[in-house]
């Protein structure tokens, strides 16, 4: 059985920013925050990441970039099949199935931007996806600004969170991670 990455503390983890596009322009973004930004290592290749346990994809959203990430999760499985996968993601699109037997697991968010329908649409159609693909971890942080009733399947996810944003004082790489951006 794989670690557990939500609890085992001891798993070293690459953080990769995947791409900086996002459809969201949130103001408490924390990749335009300065301190986050230097602490980011330029990746060029996939052997910068095979001493690493687990990778989170992250962005900007990763499902913006599908070819680049398809790439760099494929070439990570076939080079070392028993590295944790997991990605970030806010949104939905056709790709998502294509990726989703590659990862181990996947956090989705769901802010608060407008219109909340169409964030509330891409979730739904994540959360089914997930549904029909049991064998994976999923868990899911809710903006506390959402006030509108949303429909959850309680045995889809792992985790479910209400996480408030944090201010650029609180935002850090935590200590057992290494933060990198995918180079284009």
């Amino acid at each position: 059985m794989k670690p557990n990455p939500t609890v085992d503390l001891t798993l070293k983890t690459a953080r990769v920013i995947t791409t900086l596009k996002c459809t969201k322009n949130c103001s408490y973004c924390s990749n335009k925050m300065d301190h986050i930004k230097k602490q980011m290592k330029q990746l060029s290749n996939i052997d910068d990441l095979l001493n690493y346990d687990l990778i989170c994809l992250t962005g900007g959203e990763p499902l913006l970039v599908f070819e680049r990430i398809s790439k760099l999760i494929t070439g990570l499985r076939n080079v070392k099949p028993e590295i944790l996968i997991y990605m970030y993601s806010s949104i939905w699109t056709e790709n998502f199935r294509y990726l989703l037997p590659y990862l181990d697991g996947v956090h989705y968010t769901l802010h608060d931007y407008q219109p909340f329908n169409d964030n509330a649409n891409h979730f739904y159609k994540s959360q089914f996806l997930f549904y029909d693909n049991p064998n994976k971890s999923y868990r899911l942080s809710l903006s506390p600004n959402i006030t509108a009733p949303l429909p959850l399947i309680p045995n889809v996810w792992k985790e479910v969170r209400i996480k408030k944003w944090f201010s650029e004082k609180e935002n850090i790489v935590p200590v057992h991670e290494d933060l990198f951006i995918l180079n284009n």
